[in-house]
């Protein structure tokens, strides 16, 4: 039987019994280079013609502020999902983190 894992608020923090299988690989990271991580919620954020804000937007979000620092990166590029979205609802969570290496 799957089971759920509790923490000590009683918030479900993940299922047991269910399988996690991971896949790994290796990068050189030098000095500067970001790694930008987001749930769904974001890329799946949709404008009042149901078009979502997307990979693409993400991207082009991402990249256009790639020169700011890691708080105003993450403010610039949901102020930028939040433009694309304007008066829609936002149904999903929204997660960004983005790591830089010094």
């Amino acid at each position: 039987t799957k089971e759920p894992i509790f923490d000590e608020n009683q918030n479900v923090i993940g299922i047991l019994g269910l399988p996690a299988i991971f896949d790994s690989i290796s990068i050189d990271v030098n000095s500067g280079d970001e790694f930008l991580f987001f749930t769904d919620g974001i890329v799946e954020a949709t404008n009042e013609k149901s078009v979502p804000f997307g990979k693409s937007g993400l991207q082009n979000s991402f990249e256009n502020n790639i020169n700011k620092n890691i708080s105003e990166q993450v403010s610039l590029i949901i102020d930028d999902m939040k433009n694309h979205v304007k008066k829609n609802k936002i149904e999903d969570d929204i997660t960004i983190i983005i790591l830089r290496r010094k």
